[in-house]
């Protein structure tokens, strides 16, 4: 029933497959279903699939009847058999080729991830969704037919929501602090992330701010960007320096769910993973910090509060994941995260002319520059090298 235009290819068959590899019975027929889009992303397009399936069941001499889920609608017996009627629903993500600024490879990654045994290492409290197939259509398009989670989501996180997300996160990262060797595939995004980001939003950021009087920010976020950009060879040596774990690099309140297991445990469910690779501890919250205060309308005026809730359970997380190292290290990396990568990023998005979120803009500046002076603070106290 009813499938887009796009998707033509789509038929019963194919999402019955599906359907069995979801609920490990091969009894399960889908009986019906119906296809909306999604917001895509850069690397492709989105759709959720939902629709009833229908399992067939010996009958037992009891009524008591194997429920799959809180969808179901019906059942029915006949002769020794049992049919049951229940909803499913999944997520298709398709992947599209896709050369994105220094990372070449990164709309095959999600799927080279599930391929892996990365998500297999995930600690309880933090999970990736259930890949039920993947297909690679060899004509530059991935399909991967993903668990449709819900739970907590983009502007609907609260501060606290914030804080447990990272905690989080940090029970992942934590174990290749204390240890556990990092990922060696060929595959996997650049370390020198920070760099590629910096450069390709700075190039562009610090022309337009010593070349317009009239930017809209204030003489000393223009001082404090213009002081960042020439800092910025001596702040990467630091960033380099620190300490390194595996990172999502697209850590943001549109790629985490806050939910529950089948237990009760909170837990947090993290999606497209396609710019993953080794980075520095402290540079996936950064990434959450700044997309809640630019893109998930998270309050300009509380940004201190935000980042002492993310940062301080970052590193309780840490600590609980077995790490016991110093935690100015993990500020650190934060801070230079924040700063070089938020700071001309923002500056690009201002150059926009009568720009509605100029206010919000200039705000989020002014504390990025004042965080600046944080991580100033914190590499004087380094021992000399």
């Amino acid at each position: 029933m009813g499938s887009l235009e796009e998707l033509p290819t789509i038929n019963n068959q194919m999402l019955t497959q599906v359907v069995q590899k979801m609920l490990k019975d091969e009894s399960a027929n889908v009986t019906d279903w119906k296809t909306s889009e999604l917001q895509g992303g850069t690397l492709g397009k989105v759709y959720a699939l939902s629709g009833t399936y229908s399992l067939n069941r010996i009958a037992s001499n009891t009524e008591s009847a194997s429920v799959y889920n809180e969808h179901t609608t019906h059942s029915t017996t006949h002769k020794g058999s049992k049919l049951e009627k229940a909803g499913w629903s999944t997520i298709l993500k398709i992947q599209k080729a896709y050369e994105r600024f220094g990372d070449p490879d990164s709309w095959r990654r999600e799927m080279l991830l599930y391929q892996s045994d990365l998500y297999y290492q995930l600690p309880k409290t933090l999970k990736a969704p259930v890949c039920y197939n993947m297909e690679d259509k060899q004509q530059g398009e991935i399909w991967l037919w993903l668990e449709h989670i819900s739970g907590h989501h983009g502007i609907h996180l609260s501060g606290d929501h914030y804080a447990l997300i990272s905690r989080h996160l940090a029970h992942f990262q934590g174990t290749y602090l204390t240890g556990k060797p990092l990922p060696s595939y060929p595959w996997l995004s650049t370390q020198y992330w920070l760099v590629q980001t910096m450069s390709q939003w700075g190039t562009r950021a610090i022309p337009w701010i010593q070349t317009n009087k009239e930017t809209g920010l204030s003489m000393e976020v223009v001082e404090g960007v213009q002081q960042l950009w020439a800092e910025r060879d001596q702040l990467l040596d630091v960033f380099y320096s620190l300490p390194r774990t595996f990172c999502h690099r697209d850590f943001s309140a549109g790629n985490v769910f806050l939910t529950q297991d089948a237990t009760g445990m909170d837990q947090t469910v993290v999606i497209d993973w396609d710019c993953a690779g080794i980075g520095i501890a402290g540079e996936d919250i950064a990434d959450l910090v700044g997309e809640a205060l630019i893109f998930y309308k998270f309050d300009p005026a509380k940004a201190v509060e935000l980042q002492e809730k993310i940062v301080s359970h970052y590193i309780l997380g840490l600590q609980e994941a077995g790490w016991n190292g110093d935690e100015k290290l993990i500020r650190l990396g934060y801070l230079i995260s924040l700063t070089l990568h938020w700071c001309f990023r923002i500056i690009c998005r201002a150059q926009k002319k009568d720009n509605p979120e100029i206010n919000r803009y200039a705000s989020v500046l002014s504390f990025i520059v004042h965080q600046a002076a944080e991580a100033r603070k914190i590499i004087s106290t380094l021992p000399m090298k």
